[in-house]
C-alpha cells in the first residue's frame, strides 16, 4: 500500500518524492529574474533532504541572489540549474528508520559547504539512506581547516538528525584519521572543546574509512 501526502509518496518502503512533483520541477524554465529564481529555490528546498549535497549543487545559483550582483545566467549557473533538477529526478526513496539497529553517519566537509548522509543496513547488509543533510558555510567558516569543516559537518548533522539518533548507537564514518584524532583530543581550546562535548552527547563509535 502507498499513498500521497504533501507532495510525497508514503509506502512501507519509506518516503519518496511524488513523481508528479518531480515532473513539475523538471518542466520549470530557467528563471528570468531574481524573484523567479527565489521561487524556484523555494520549491526545490522542499525536497532537499532527498538530494545528496544539495547545498553544493545550488551554490552557483544562490550566489545570483546577492544584491551586489546583477542578475545574469552564466554557464556555471545554467549547469547548476540542470544538475539540481536531474538530482531531484534521481532522488532515492528514504527508508523508514529501524530503531532496533545502529545508525551509520557519513560526514563531509567541502570548500564552502558541509554535508552528511544517515543510513542503515538492510538484511543483506546494503546501506540505505534515511536522510541527507547539507549546508552552506558562512564566510568565516570557509576559513576553517579541512579537519574543522569535517567536524562541523558531524556536529550540524547530528543536531539535524537528533530526533532519530539520540537514543541509538551511531557509527560515525569519516575519511581522515585527523577528524577522529580531533574528536578524541582532550587538550583543545575552549571553543573546540565545546564542539567535542556536543558530539559526545551521543553514543558514537568513530571509524576511519575511504569514502
Amino acid at each position: 500500500h502507498e499513498g500521497k501526502l504533501l507532495g510525497h509518496i508514503v509506502s512501507k518502503e519509506g518516503l519518496a518524492i511524488d513523481p508528479e512533483r518531480v515532473e513539475a520541477i523538471r518542466a520549470l524554465p530557467l528563471p528570468s529574474h531574481k524573484k523567479a529564481l527565489q521561487s524556484f529555490l523555494g520549491r526545490i528546498n522542499f525536497v532537499r533532504r532527498f538530494v545528496p549535497n544539495f547545498a553544493a549543487l545550488v551554490k552557483p545559483i544562490t550566489k545570483m541572489l546577492k544584491k551586489s550582483i546583477a542578475f545574469k545566467w552564466t554557464a556555471e549557473g545554467k549547469a547548476s540549474f540542470e544538475a539540481i533538477k536531474e538530482a531531484i529526478s534521481q532522488a532515492p526513496t528514504l527508508i523508514n528508520p529501524d530503531f532496533s539497529k545502529d545508525f551509520i553517519l557519513y560526514a563531509f566537509g567541502g570548500d564552502d559547504t558541509i554535508s552528511a548522509i544517515l543510513v542503515q543496513q538492510n538484511k543483506d547488509n546494503d546501506e540505505q539512506p534515511i536522510a541527507f543533510f547539507s549546508q552552506s558555510l558562512e564566510d568565516y567558516e570557509v576559513r576553517y581547516s579541512f579537519i574543522e569543516k569535517h567536524v562541523l559537518a558531524v556536529i550540524r548533522s547530528l543536531k539535524k538528525f537528533k530526533h532519530l539518533v539520540s537514543n541509538n548507537k551511531v557509527q560515525l564514518l569519516v575519511s581522515h584519521v585527523g577528524v577522529k584524532d580531533f574528536l578524541l583530543n582532550k587538550d583543545l581550546n575552549e571553543k573546540r572543546a565545546g564542539w567535542i562535548t556536543r558530539v559526545m552527547e551521543y553514543d558514537i563509535e568513530i571509524k576511519v574509512t575511504k569514502l
